[in-house]
């Protein structure tokens, strides 16, 4: 906080611990949170407002203290939120709408942000003047001020914190920042970046800290990777960000979140945490209306940015606001991530795989300690995929296994470190030289996963880091028994160190019949890409396409059109649902959003309602930003663990699939529809046997809510 806030703070602080209170906030208690941030902006702008919650001593009567009140404080702000006013704030607008009579009290109706256009007031409030929170113009908070006081403040104070994520454009963080500061009329007294390490991004960041110079507190989270496109690096994003909202709710801060930089699952992790956390006073994300832009939501990136003049950067980097789309994402609170949410984490998993999965994501983002990569070799691939055709069951069982090593206290409690269950690796075993394998026992089915950790062994060196856990292999139980470590160090020594990701073991192959359901934007491919790797990769049985889009969006439209018709040909038994938005054009506002999410879950209910059990596919990938917050939503909402996200891994392959999969080439009339299909759903990109969809990466952004499943 500045120094002027500090010094309001603690004068209204003083005044409150005299019990000499300037506004009595009279309230329906669904709208608490709400009026508990206005309570907190008095008191930074040096009033000192009575709060039940706050000011209500225990053991004493609750109404002889709000009677005691009425008859001494000089005035009362009277909210009214979406639900109306409740009983007993009826009874105690009536009483201090009597003191007002007699000139003893003033009595300030107030308008929240979800008040209905035509509020209901009592015959005597609708006499008085209101402050109205649902419009920026005039400022509602100088006004409540000027009624408490009987003054016009000067300046007025909304002491914040924005947390935004860093892709490669840094305009989409001095953008939110300009818009919040003059049209939420923020006092953004603090930044925090979260941005992942990559040199593009690395100098992205330079220019934010450039540009900035007038934030008090300008600080980073580098994390330590390029995207958040697996498993381990969704969790560690998860972890950071959870750990300083945390923080901030402790403090009693205010946190705005902007989803605006990064890619999609970045934005959609952001959104993931945001109902969770009552310091969290809105989310949102900005949308540019200018030509020329290339990317993040039509702004220019860093590489643009550096290559114009060093006088010209000042305005790239704070463009002309009357362009830009402040996009406010509706959040509705869920249950507060505390100390019942904690402990549920640490009951049995449930029995759904899915679930689970959700369950241990959950576990491992709340762990105390770091994150642990979990890394597999090309022999536990091989293992892994033989194994999925064996028993689904297994594969799962094993799997939501190996992703528990990820958590320190899971291996360290494990017997795996026992002498029975270890080897220490002959330096004459040249690539495993320094390694201590372990058998991981324990697991409901009879396989071993043989592990060893780096950069030191967890059970020699137990007060050393850890960061990461490398699966050799997966060893079965036959009738002699299991393979002695011993055994099998030489067969491991050719290829322990050729590690990849977990998630190359996800999605495991599952049969199910599913309907997919895909938020649609200028890309057509974005749905049939993740079709065909759905279909392929993980053997889905796809029995319908949803495509959500805007009605009034004619390229998006045109593009569902062409979808609807690659799918009849490709496979006439899927059936493809046009389920366009009415009388939208796009995402670029609150309004929007709620449309867009209605529609979402329209079809999710529908889905389920005509195909009971049937699994739902739901798509991360397509349409605005705006529109994957309300996905994630939706699936926390409905119970969905988790949705599909899809990325081309190939930078030279992505560059040559952007230029020929846009809907302007896929409508070429010189194109066969033959050779549009191949584009659409792959063919015309497949790598060489034994991975033919090597170039692209499925990815599962997972979902869990604070609820529990």
């Amino acid at each position: 906080m500045t120094d002027d806030i500090k010094e309001k703070r603690r004068a209204s602080e003083e005044k409150i611990a005299r019990g000499e209170y300037d506004v009595f906030l009279c309230y329906n208690s669904k709208d608490r949170e709400e009026v508990k941030t206005i309570a907190n902006w008095l008191k930074d702008n040096g009033i000192a407002p009575w709060l039940d919650q706050w000011d209500l001593q225990p053991g004493l009567s609750w109404q002889r203290l709000v009677e005691k009140q009425i008859k001494t404080i000089k005035s009362a702000a009277v909210f009214v939120g979406k639900k109306g006013t409740g009983p007993q704030q009826e009874r105690e607008v009536y009483a201090f709408l009597s003191a007002s009579v007699s000139g003893k009290c003033s009595v300030i109706p107030v308008l929240l942000q979800n008040a209905p256009y035509k509020p209901k007031l009592s015959p005597f409030l609708k006499e008085n003047t209101w402050v109205d929170f649902r419009t920026n113009n005039p400022d509602p908070l100088e006004h409540l001020i000027w009624g408490i006081t009987g003054k016009k403040p000067t300046k007025v104070y909304r002491p914040g914190i924005l947390i935004a994520s860093l892709g490669d454009s840094p305009v989409v963080v001095s953008a939110m920042y300009d818009l919040l500061k003059k049209r939420e009329k923020l006092t953004l007294d603090r930044v925090m970046i979260l941005h992942p390490k990559d040199n593009d991004i690395l100098a992205a960041y330079k220019l934010v800290r450039e540009i900035l110079t007038d934030v008090q507190e300008l600080q980073s989270k580098p994390l330590d990777f390029e995207d958040a496109d697996s498993w381990t690096n969704a969790c560690v994003f998860l972890k950071t960000l959870c750990e300083l909202l945390r923080n901030y709710q402790k403090q009693g801060d205010s946190v705005y979140l902007s989803l605006a930089g990064g890619r999609k699952s970045m934005a959609a992790l952001m959104a993931w945490v945001a109902p969770y956390f009552s310091c969290v006073k809105k989310l949102y994300h900005v949308v540019s209306d200018e030509e020329g832009g290339t990317g993040e939501e039509n702004f220019p990136l860093v590489y643009d940015i550096t290559r114009i003049p060093t006088t010209q950067r000042f305005q790239a980097l704070h463009p002309d606001l009357d362009h830009l789309s402040l996009v406010k994402i509706p959040v509705d609170m869920g249950q507060p991530i505390g100390e019942k949410f904690l402990s549920k984490l640490s009951s049995s998993l449930p029995e759904d795989f899915e679930e689970a999965e959700a369950m241990i994501t959950g576990q491992t983002i709340f762990q105390e300690e770091n994150i642990l990569k979990v890394e597999v070799t090309p022999r536990v691939i091989e293992q892994f995929r033989a194994l999925c055709k064996a028993n689904i069951k297994d594969a799962w069982i094993v799997r939501n296994s190996l992703l528990r090593m990820s958590q320190i206290a899971t291996l360290r409690g494990h017997e795996a470190g026992s002498a029975s269950n270890s080897y220490e690796v002959p330096k004459k075993i040249r690539n495993l030289r320094d390694v201590t394998l372990h058998s991981f026992t324990g697991l409901s089915v009879p396989i071993r996963p043989i592990f060893y950790t780096e950069p030191v062994d967890i059970y020699t060196q137990p007060a050393e880091p850890v960061e990461r856990v490398v699966i050799c292999s997966l060893e079965r139980e036959d009738e002699h028994g299991y393979k002695m470590l011993e055994e099998l160090a030489l067969a491991l020594a050719s290829t322990a160190r050729q590690t990849s990701s977990i998630d190359r073991l996800s999605p495991v192959a599952d049969p199910a019949e599913s309907v997919l359901i895909v938020p649609l934007g200028t890309s057509p491919m974005v749905a049939t890409q993740l079709y065909a790797l759905l279909t392929k990769v993980e053997q889905r049985t796809i029995r319908e396409v949803v495509l959500i889009y805007p009605q009034k969006a004619a390229t998006i439209a045109n593009g569902a059109e062409m979808i609807k018709k690659a799918l009849r040909v490709e496979d006439e038994n899927v059936a493809c649902r046009l389920a366009d938005i009415e009388g939208l054009a796009d995402i670029t506002e609150e309004a929007d959003c709620r449309k867009y999410q209605a529609r979402l879950e329209q079809e999710i209910e529908r889905v389920k309602n005509e195909c009971p059990g049937i699994k739902i596919d739901l798509a991360l990938s397509g349409g605005r930003k705006g529109m994957t917050a309300m996905t994630i939503f939706a699936a926390q909402k409905h119970r969905i663990p988790y949705v599909y996200h899809t990325l081309i891994t190939d930078g030279d392959m992505s560059e040559k699939i952007e230029g020929e999969t846009t809907y302007e080439e896929l409508n070429d009339t010189g194109l066969s529809q033959e050779e549009r299909n191949a584009r659409l759903f792959l063919c015309a990109y497949k790598a060489e046997e034994p991975d033919p969809y090597a170039n692209f990466s499925l990815f599962r952004v997972p979902v869990f809510t604070a609820d529990g499943w």
